[in-house]
């Protein structure tokens, strides 16, 4: 690789790494603490986790894009880290989810073309939650976070380093690297786990998984990390990306090779005569904490 040329990229990846470091660090062992009082009634990892799901199950829907959804997650466990008195309170589950849709309502109005107005993200709450009490809620955040939302996300990383390690290859081959990277950042981001570690570490290690999958070895993956100068992950972490990625190998594989002929979630809403509008009104986070 003639590092030269690239040496933008590896700046970029590097300002990026400082970006992340200064600001949108997560803590790890978030969730745990919530057990301490008010069990009942408190929020842990699961209840995260099926957040997480249901922001991915609207991304479908509304085509919006994965770096959006990386964001509200992120912006929600940083908001949390500093009102972690949210975790173990009476009504948690209430606040809990208030909080979530006004991160997502936050990244979506910054980084989609097409934001959701406030009045459709109460519906989407089934009335919950007031249209002002969304806005109110993404005042606080944004107060709380000194406005700090434009996270480094770990596709964003990935990115980078896949500029730098895939210059020479075919692009049916770089699309199933990339599908297989999405993969393992989507696993990363619902699992507590791995909060608490940075953005680009993940992606180094997912990124370098799914090369290694796809092509049995990844030339310059050394000089990448001396110039970056970035960690892999514990290797516990490490395979538990790999086992995930090999589970879904096949399929994903497949899939990436049909990408151009699947008709797209607008499409199959039209073909079945149901609007983006209907749907949105029947999905909703309101049950998730509630009725686990």
């Amino acid at each position: 690789m003639n590092f030269t040329a690239s040496n933008d990229i590896i700046e970029t990846i590097n300002a990026m790494i400082k970006q992340e470091k200064a600001a949108y660090r997560t803590q790890s062992g978030l969730y745990d603490k919530s057990t301490t009082t008010v069990e009942e009634n408190s929020i842990d990892g699961e209840c995260r986790r099926l957040m997480i799901q249901w922001f991915r199950q609207l991304a479908e829907l509304c085509d919006f894009d994965h770096q959006t959804i990386a964001i509200a997650i992120n912006i929600l466990d940083r908001f949390v880290e500093k009102e972690t008195q949210i975790l173990p309170s009476q009504n948690a589950a209430q606040k809990f989810q208030l909080a979530a849709m006004a991160s997502l309502y936050t990244s979506i109005k910054i980084h989609e073309d097409s934001a959701l107005d406030p009045m459709t993200v109460s519906k989407l709450s089934k009335g919950q939650f007031s249209s002002h009490e969304i806005e109110e809620m993404e005042s606080r955040i944004l107060t709380k976070l000194d406005w700090r939302v434009n996270t480094p996300t770990a596709m964003a990383f990935s990115d980078m380093y896949l500029q730098l390690l895939l210059q020479s290859k075919k692009l049916a081959s770089n699309m199933i690297i990339k599908r297989l990277v999405q993969c393992q950042v989507e696993q990363a981001m619902e699992d507590c786990q791995f909060l608490g570690i940075e953005a680009s570490e993940i992606a180094f290690t997912a990124t370098y998984n799914a090369v290694m999958i796809t092509f049995g070895h990844c030339s310059c993956i050394k000089e990448i990390q001396q110039a970056t100068n970035i960690n892999s992950l514990p290797f516990q972490l490490e395979e538990m990306l790999m086992d995930h990625v090999r589970h879904s190998e096949s399929g994903l594989v497949s899939s990436c090779s049909k990408t151009t002929a699947r008709p797209t979630k607008k499409q199959q809403q039209s073909s079945g005569n149901l609007s983006p509008r209907s749907t949105l009104q029947h999905l909703s986070p309101r049950s998730i904490t509630m009725g686990r």
